[in-house]
């Protein structure tokens, strides 16, 4: 079935390319990326070992990177350090919502390519004048 391309719907679906566009540019200022936290001195030595994990992991695997944040802020609260055990929780936490803002960016992304092409190949062909 050949879907229904009048110019109603074309404005339609360039008003949804516009808000696509919005969409990028708020994510491209709000890009403060977010990584795992840094290792302190007054960190245990389980906590250090689960954050260098962290760190090595978070490029190919940043779902066990968040794993390891989390480990470590379980092994802060264990050696009774609540407010660092606190710290690494949020900084999972901040991790896992930029994992899944940037999956989200690049589904909208992938979607906002496809519909283009979609347009593109229905567009009705420009008549000469002359």
């Amino acid at each position: 079935m050949v879907p229904d391309l009048t110019s109603q719907s074309l404005r339609g679906l360039r008003e949804d390319f516009r808000g696509l566009d919005l969409v990028r540019t708020v994510a491209r200022h709000r890009m403060i990326r977010v990584s795992v936290p840094a290792i302190l001195e007054s960190d245990p030595p389980d906590v250090v070992d689960a954050l260098r994990t962290a760190q090595r992991v978070y490029r190919n695997e940043p779902l066990d990177a968040i794993d390891w944040v989390r480990q470590a802020a379980q092994l802060a609260q264990d050696a009774g350090l609540d407010a660092r055990a606190i710290e690494l929780a949020v900084a999972a936490s901040d991790l896992l919502a930029d994992l899944k803002s940037s999956a989200t960016m690049r589904v909208a992304r992938r979607e906002a390519i496809t519909l283009e092409l979609d347009m593109s190949a229905h567009r009705e062909p420009k008549q000469n004048k002359g």
